[in-house]
């Protein structure tokens, strides 16, 4: 009820805001929020927006990973082919690219292919409608980010798996989850906190 109130506040307020969804490609003219508009505003200088061409610069990556037999980096290769599909669409093709990615990464200890895996299976999941395995996946990827101290990560997967649990009707842990998640913004850099705990550990010796 109180998240509820909230937002009736800001659209009273006008100050809710709605991210847009970009349908297609970063063209010229592209389709949001299910309208052809001219697109003015287009972070694509480099040209790469194009899914076509990302799949040939990753085909790329992923022979010469393959020749070399470096899974660790070959991880992070089928992790951004998930997110391609996702991108363009295709939420089942990119939750079997990220589950192969998540496969690969945990093989070589790669704990930051392994949380955007993670990452990526959910948001897939939850863009076929399966709110109800999208948790676990994001409740992985916040134990490992708090693990290795991945405070970026945990603040995303926090902020994602509050949004999930808001979907399915649960708003107080929605609401305590968001709160963590704008907490682990405000803390201090994981160096700072490592020094910290070793000069208390000096302290008490």
């Amino acid at each position: 009820q109180y998240l509820s109130d909230e937002l009736n506040k800001l659209r009273e307020q006008n100050l809710y805001q709605k991210l847009r969804i970009l349908e297609t490609e970063q063209r010229p003219v592209a389709r949001f929020d299910g309208r052809e508009v001219i697109n003015l505003s287009s972070n694509n200088y480099l040209g790469l927006g194009n899914h076509e061409r990302a799949r040939g610069h990753v085909a790329a990556a992923r022979a010469t990973f393959e020749r070399d037999g470096n899974d660790r980096l070959l991880a992070h290769v089928t992790e951004t082919e998930a997110q391609i599909e996702l991108a363009a669409g295709a939420p089942e093709v990119a939750v079997k690219h990220a589950e192969e990615a998540l496969r690969l990464a945990r093989k070589t200890r790669n704990r930051k292919a392994e949380m955007s895996a993670l990452l990526t299976i959910a948001r897939g999941r939850r863009a076929l409608g399966d709110l109800a395995s999208a948790v676990a996946p994001l409740e992985e990827a916040a134990v490992v980010a708090r693990e290795n101290e991945r405070r970026g990560q945990l603040q995303v997967g926090l902020s994602e798996l509050a949004q999930v649990v808001a979907e399915q009707g649960d708003l107080q842990r929605a609401f305590a989850l968001s709160q963590e998640a704008l907490g682990v913004g405000r803390l201090p850099p994981p160096t700072v906190r490592r020094t910290e705990r070793a000069n208390a550990e000096r302290r008490g010796s």
